[in-house]
């Protein structure tokens, strides 16, 4: 993440070079800053900068520029509110609609707050080491415009069920189904 977009894709290290390249984004529209931002980063790390790890510090160096990164502790699953930064369907991902937020919340009794970017509602849910289990979800009906409805309708098909979660720093990762057929939600910790 530079700054606007979600950035992912294959990478390889080889004699202490890094590269990334055909890096897949998110498309949402940024201020120009931001996007010249994420533009600059793509293409360092496709740059084969050089890389190097000492203890949680993670350095890249090229072109005469240095990035620094450290470890995140990852973020409690319980108590913490996980904003949605994308959504997973037909092997893409997609961001979230501009002046839209949905988020969900697990409380420690296993209960779940929903917010879809239009409607609230609540829900419980089953937690072991690698899964969530939702039960059935409960929610407000306004009527939301039609990308809000389109991101209503994704958070809540992800949260049916079963689905696989991965917590990495600040961000968790939701996934169900295999393959073409899995979707998902991208989120991240909101401080």
């Amino acid at each position: 993440n530079a700054g606007c977009n979600i950035m992912n894709g294959g990478f390889e290290i080889a004699d202490g070079a890094f590269t990334a390249s055909r890096l897949a984004s998110t498309m949402m529209a940024c201020e120009q800053p931001l996007m010249d931002q994420d533009m600059w980063v793509s293409e360092f790390l496709s740059s084969s900068p050089t890389i190097a790890l000492a203890g949680s510090t993670l350095t890249l160096t090229g072109d005469g520029v240095t990035i620094t990164l450290d470890e995140i502790e990852p973020a409690a699953l319980v108590g913490t509110t996980w904003t949605v930064t994308g959504t997973l369907a037909t092997e893409a991902i997609s961001s979230v609609p501009m002046d839209s937020s949905a988020s969900i919340t697990i409380a420690d009794d296993g209960s779940l707050a929903v917010n879809t970017g239009c409607n609230t509602g609540g829900g419980s849910v089953e937690i072991t080491d690698t899964t969530l289990v939702f039960g059935p979800i409960t929610s407000t009906l306004i009527a939301c415009e039609p990308e809000v409805a389109a991101l209503e309708a994704s958070v809540l098909a992800v949260l049916k069920g079963e689905v696989a979660y991965v917590i990495t720093g600040d961000t968790l990762s939701l996934r169900s189904g295999e393959g073409a057929d899995a979707i998902g939600l991208d989120l991240t910790a909101t401080p």
